[in-house]
């Protein structure tokens, strides 16, 4: 979920990867391989991308929270997911 975040925010900051790989200093292979999923980053890099890319992980917990109690009150009450929809 995080590395989704990363890079949907990466495409709206305007930035390449190697201008980001700059910023934070890493490699633009680094940047790379945790985007599609083939590594990790370490704590201290990871901080400095959420820093550089002004993700505030805070925000992000709590929109995922209320989305959880909104589908638990929709399963509980019997209205159907949305592409249960004919329309």
């Amino acid at each position: 979920m995080l590395r989704d975040i990363v890079k949907q925010r990466l495409v709206l900051s305007g930035f390449s990867q190697n201008e980001l790989a700059e910023l934070v200093g890493c490699t633009p292979a680094q940047i790379s391989l945790y985007l599609s999923g083939k590594s990790s980053l370490n704590n201290e890099l990871l901080e400095k991308i959420l820093h550089q890319l002004d993700i505030n992980l805070n925000v992000y917990s709590n929109r995922l929270d209320l989305a959880k109690r909104v589908a638990e009150e929709k399963i509980k009450n019997g209205i159907p997911p949305l592409n249960d929809y004919d329309g």
